[in-house]
C-alpha cells in the first residue's frame, strides 16, 4: 500500500479505532446494511440498543421483508427519519424479489435499492465484501474537509465535488475494509464536530486546518436558517374502556406510517366540537384532564403540544382516515412517533402504577 493517508489511518486505527460493535460480529452484508441505514443521522451510542432488538427481531433479510410494517416503525420507534425504515422494508422485499435474498455485490445494482445511495452502498461493499469502494458520510466529510482545509459548506455541490475526488485518491486497493471503518471512526471519536482531540490525531504533521490553528471553521458552516415557525396542536388522548384512538398517518410525509392520536392544528376547535363533528353523540366525554403543553422540535417547525384526556361513554371510528381502538396493552407494538409516544408512555405507566 503507497497510499500514506491511508496507511497513517490504518495504524492508528489498530491502537484506538472500534473493533467490537455489534455490527461487526458475525458479519453480514444484512446486518451491515441495517446499521449502515439506522446510523445515518444517527450516533453510534443511540443506535446500538435499536440495533439489538431490531437483530433479535429481524435477523434475515427474509424475515424483515415478511415481516409486517407496522412492527418495523414500531422497533424504529425514536430513532427519527422514520422514512428510513420504510425504505430498509422495502428494499428488503425488492431483494427477495428480484435478487433471490442476496444482496448486489456492485455497486451500480446495490444503488438502484430503496434508501440506499453511493456511500451506503460503498460502506456495505466494503464491510460485508471488502470491496475497494469510497465512502463519503458525516464524518468522513469533516476530517477531509479539515484535512485539505476545503471552503464552502461540505453539502454544496462544488464542495462535494472535491471531497469525493479526495476520498476516492485515498481509499486503497488492499484493504478499503479497514481504511473506511477507520476514517469514520476517527471523525466520530477523534476529529469530532466539537472539541476534537487533535493531540490524539495522525494527520496533526500535515493537517492544513491543524496547522493554520483553524479546525474549529472547518467544515464551514452553511449560513443560519430561519428561525422555525412555531404551530399549536391539541393532542386529543380519547379513552373508552382500556383502548384509546388512533389514526395511521400515510406513508408520505412527516411521521409516514405511523399511529397517533387525533391532532387539532386548528386550536380554535374545541376537542368536544371535533368529536361532534366525527358523529360522537352528545355528552359522551365524561372525564376532561388538560395537561401542561410541551415543545417538540422538528428540522422545520416547532411543534408545542398540549395533550388532552377525554373518556368517553362510547366508541366511535371516524368515517375519513385509518382509525383503530387499540387496546393500550398493545400500544407499545405500534409504531409511534416520539412527542407522541412520550404522551401515551405517561397515560400507560400512570394506569400500571
Amino acid at each position: 500500500m503507497s497510499n500514506t493517508f491511508a496507511k497513517r489511518l490504518i495504524a492508528w486505527h489498530k491502537r484506538f479505532g472500534r473493533h467490537d460493535l455489534p455490527w461487526q460480529k458475525r458479519k453480514t452484508a444484512y446486518r451491515v446494511y441495517v446499521s449502515e441505514i439506522m446510523l445515518q443521522q444517527t450516533q453510534v451510542s443511540t443506535v446500538i440498543p435499536y440495533y439489538e432488538r431490531f437483530m433479535k427481531r429481524f435477523p434475515t433479510v427474509k424475515a424483515l421483508a415478511e415481516g409486517p410494517l407496522d412492527e418495523v416503525l414500531a422497533l424504529w420507534s425514536g430513532l427519527g427519519y422514520y422514512g428510513r425504515a420504510r425504505r430498509l422494508h422495502a428494499a428488503a422485499q425488492e431483494i427477495m424479489s428480484k435478487h433471490k435474498g442476496r444482496f448486489p455485490k456492485n455497486l451500480e445494482t446495490i444503488t438502484t435499492l430503496p434508501g440506499i445511495g453511493p456511500s451506503t452502498g460503498a460502506a456495505i461493499l466494503s464491510f460485508a465484501y471488502n470491496q475497494p469502494e469510497t465512502i463519503l458520510d458525516g464524518n468522513v466529510k469533516r476530517v477531509l474537509a479539515r484535512y485539505y482545509m476545503l471552503p464552502g459548506p461540505v453539502e454544496s455541490s462544488a464542495a462535494l465535488k472535491v471531497l469525493w475526488t479526495h476520498a476516492k485518491a485515498n481509499t486503497p486497493k488492499d484493504d478499503a475494509q479497514t481504511y473506511n471503518q477507520a476514517i469514520m471512526d476517527l471523525g466520530a471519536t477523534c476529529c469530532t464536530r466539537t472539541q476534537p482531540t487533535c493531540g490524539e490525531c495522525p494527520f496533526q504533521s500535515d493537517c492544513q486546518a491543524f496547522l493554520t490553528d483553524s479546525v474549529d471553521e472547518y467544515p464551514e458552516r452553511p449560513k443560519p436558517k430561519k428561525k422555525n415557525p412555531e404551530h399549536e396542536w391539541h393532542l386529543l388522548i380519547l379513552r373508552h374502556d382500556d383502548h384509546l384512538l388512533l389514526e395511521k398517518r400515510p406513508t408520505n410525509g412527516i411521521w409516514g406510517g405511523l399511529w397517533h392520536p387525533p391532532q387539532l392544528e386548528d386550536t380554535e376547535l374545541s376537542p368536544i366540537d371535533w368529536l361532534t363533528e366525527q358523529g360522537f353523540p352528545k355528552k359522551t366525554v365524561i372525564e376532561y384532564r388538560k395537561k401542561r403543553s410541551f415543545r417538540h422540535l422538528l428540522s422545520h417547525k416547532t411543534l408545542i403540544i398540549t395533550p388532552q384526556h377525554l373518556t368517553l361513554t362510547k366508541r366511535k371510528t371516524p368515517k375519513n382516515g385509518t382509525w383503530e381502538w387499540v387496546h393500550i396493552d398493545a400500544i407499545p407494538d405500534r409504531g409511534i412517533a416520539k412527542p407522541f409516544e412520550r404522551v401515551l408512555k405517561k397515560l400507560i405507566t400512570a394506569d400500571i402504577t
